[in-house]
């Protein structure tokens, strides 16, 4: 037998086995694709990876022209979700974000909490409140801390820091990372921020393979902690078998939670015998045309029957991995023909290998438009002049004091109606004052523009002509409340200071007097009868301090009569006379 002949039968062996098994997901036997909204089909998308001809698209240049071909693409192909890194700086992620938005294409961002800070996660979350649907807490931990050779299924099989021999760096010191207790408390923490930030955003976690131990383990922390999520992420590819149903149903039944497929397709498994395959280890006896007909039938399968049981298992998406084609990468077999579009390493030796651009779709491609119901979008719908414009309204409850001056938030009420708006839609902002507290009105820019709790208007008619500000349609409202009156006294009413006089010819006892009960950070000034500051203190968490009968200088004060003034973050004071006698 000739080697094309041989080529050519083996491509057709191969293809048959695919063919045959395209379903074994689930049973794809229901109706075909009916668009139901709360199903989300989308990909995993490298915007960063991008590059594309800016002339193409009228109105952009640069890298803005290359984030909006992929988002471009996926709104034709007819998808609904992009999933995509947030390791890039935020002006970057929200290029990508506002150009979901124009297109309509709902967002998942996915926080890495082994390499962003806390701190930059509150800024992320703060900035992007109201417009990123989904996020997903760090990557593939599973895979991370994953003892080799363990089946996951148990927590045990996963590194702890409490395990002697757990992976160490180069260096000889433990490597963080791979201990699942150490990953799952920072996860924790990027959770708990993102819950106090948005919490209207969709939370999860993902796993690959059949890793319950990981999930086991990480639903026993979030219990003890108090904190939960909305979805499990999966990640599923053809070498892992059959069984993503029953996978589904488990997760459902045991933690409650629908799944989302963060991650689908095939494996280099199907092709090459170094990644468990068929093919002798002749990868290049199939061209990327033949790989591209195997794709097709196999994802379009697959996503017909994972929408047919979306009910029965619980399902609630689905994103291909991924939409570029990483040709020309170190690891030219693993990701580097399962993109969805053709691509150019346009930087063949570059070790990063993240500079490409986008030649245009596979048939694959057009496989799965053609299932969704993707159509043509013109290049003439690019130019921001012809998008009906959108606005970012933020509400926020402020504190004031008696004076109206702004101080230091206790989250004195709440309010709601922050969002993406378009041009002449209505905007409803509502307001609520705790108890305690009451409502001053709405303000914008510093000026009282409606004293009642409910405010509504035409996006924008109650601006002033123009009045656009200089991040391109993002406008701030704040609910304004006070403590009121009947509270200003409470904040001190159980104040305790002891002893008083300071005495320290009684003993150590008698040395120091303690200021309590009194509201968190309040600060302290000690003057004496003529008006000049002896010490300043300030409340601990507690709402404690101490002084030692000095002052600033760390001289001791002399006996007398003194006047302490205490002031909280809300402008609340009180007076009171102590004395000290030496």
């Amino acid at each position: 037998m000739t080697q094309k002949k041989k080529s050519l039968f083996l491509f057709s062996f191969v293809l048959a086995l695919i063919l045959s098994a395209q379903c074994f997901v689930f049973d794809a036997n229901a109706a075909s694709w009916p668009d139901d909204p709360d199903f989300l089909v989308g990909v995993a998308g490298h915007p960063s990876n991008s590059h594309y001809e800016a002339a193409r698209y009228s109105g952009y240049g640069g890298s803005d022209a290359d984030i909006e071909r992929q988002v471009h693409l996926l709104a034709e192909m007819g998808g609904k979700i992009y999933r995509m890194d947030s390791g890039r700086d935020e002006d970057f992620v929200e290029k990508v974000i506002t150009l979901c938005e124009k297109y309509g294409i709902a967002v998942l961002l996915i926080i890495h909490s082994d390499v962003h800070t806390e701190a930059s996660t509150v800024s992320k979350v703060k900035r992007f409140k109201g417009r990123v649907k989904y996020y997903q807490v760090d990557n593939e931990i599973d895979l991370r801390t994953l003892k080799s050779g363990s089946s996951g299924t148990d927590t045990s099989h996963y590194w702890m820091s409490t395990d002697i021999d757990r992976p160490k760096n180069k260096d000889g010191t433990y490597d963080d990372s791979r201990c699942l207790d150490i990953r799952i408390n920072k996860v924790i923490d990027h959770i708990k921020i993102i819950r106090a930030e948005d919490p209207d955003a969709k939370v999860l976690i993902n796993a690959t393979a059949r890793n319950y131990g990981y999930l086991d383990y990480a639903f026993a922390r979030f219990a003890q902690e108090g904190v939960d999520i909305d979805l499990v992420g999966w990640d599923w590819y053809t070498h892992m078998g059959s069984g993503l149903n029953d996978i589904a149903k488990h997760i459902y039944n045991t933690y409650g939670k629908d799944i989302i497929i963060c991650e689908f397709n095939m494996s280099i498994s199907h092709f090459d015998t170094g990644y468990g395959g068929n093919n002798n280890g002749r990868y290049d006896l199939f061209e990327e045309d033949n790989m591209d007909a195997i794709m097709g039938p196999y994802l379009v399968s697959n996503i017909q029957a994972l929408y047919n049981s979306r009910a029965e298992n619980h399902i609630k998406g689905i994103m291909i991995y991924e939409l570029i084609e990483q040709s020309g990468s170190a690891n030219p077999l693993y990701e580097s023909k399962f993109g969805i579009t053709y691509s150019k390493m346009l930087t063949p030796n570059d070790p990063v290998g993240r500079n490409y651009q986008i030649l245009g779709p596979k048939k694959v491609y057009y496989d799965i438009q053609e299932l969704l119901g993707g159509d043509f979008i013109p290049i003439e719908r690019l130019n921001p002049s012809a998008v009906t414009p959108k606005y970012t309204i933020t509400a926020s409850v402020i504190d004031v004091n008696q004076d109206g001056v702004i101080m230091p938030s206790r989250a004195g009420g709440t309010v709601d109606g922050s969002g993406i708006y378009s041009e002449n839609s209505v905007v409803t902002l509502k307001a609520a004052a705790k108890p305690g507290y009451e409502f001053l009105g709405w303000y914008r820019g510093g000026i009282r523009i409606s004293k009642e709790p409910v405010y509504q208007f035409t996006a924008y008619e109650d601006a002033d002509n123009g009045d656009r500000d200089s991040a391109g349609g993002k406008f701030a409202y704040e609910a304004r409340v006070f403590m009121s009156a009947a509270n200003v006294e409470k904040a001190f009413e159980y104040v305790i200071y002891y002893p008083n006089p300071i005495q320290p010819s009684k003993g150590l006892n008698y040395a120091k007097m303690t200021f309590s009960n009194m509201p968190a950070g309040t600060r302290i000034k000690i003057y004496t009868m003529l008006g000049q500051v002896v010490r300043e203190l300030k409340a601990d968490a507690s709402g404690m301090a101490v002084w030692d009968g000095r002052n600033n200088a760390g001289e001791k004060a002399a006996s007398g009569v003194y006047i302490v003034y205490m002031e909280d973050g809300n402008g609340n004071k009180k007076r009171i006379k102590v004395a000290v006698e030496r």
